[in-house]
């Protein structure tokens, strides 16, 4: 199985959730990655300093990617629905607050297939 991933249009309703989760976000570049299932979002991950097993060093950091800490979020919560049945949409914001362009690392689109997520859309 594959995962689509794909530059697209965000909707405002899933803008306007994941700018809740920037204060949060403690990396000069802020992403914030949402688990849709019908229109509502099911879990919530942002990118932060690298406290997880499966950080990525970015320079002299680690980070926890925010496609990671939502998966991870998602686990934790032991929901009911399955990752399959979810959309992935990870956006990232500019200083200014405006999306900038951003797409899965090698390694998140390796755990987009490993947990079997088959459509993650990016700004």
């Amino acid at each position: 199985m594959s995962t689509l991933i794909e530059k697209a249009e965000i909707p405002d309703w899933i803008r306007v959730h994941a700018e809740q989760y920037l204060v949060k976000c403690d990396m000069r570049k802020k992403h914030v990655c949402l688990l849709v299932h019908n229109r509502r979002v099911v879990c919530t991950g942002y990118n932060t300093k690298g406290v997880l097993a499966y950080a990525c060093r970015e320079g002299y950091v680690y980070s926890v990617h925010a496609e990671m800490h939502a998966i991870h979020q998602f686990k934790k919560r032991k929901n009911k629905l399955q990752l399959c049945n979810c959309v992935m949409f990870v956006l990232r914001f500019a200083n200014d607050g405006s999306l900038a362009p951003s797409e899965p690392c090698a390694l998140c689109r390796k755990l987009l297939v490993k947990h079997g997520i088959v459509k993650c859309i990016h700004s």
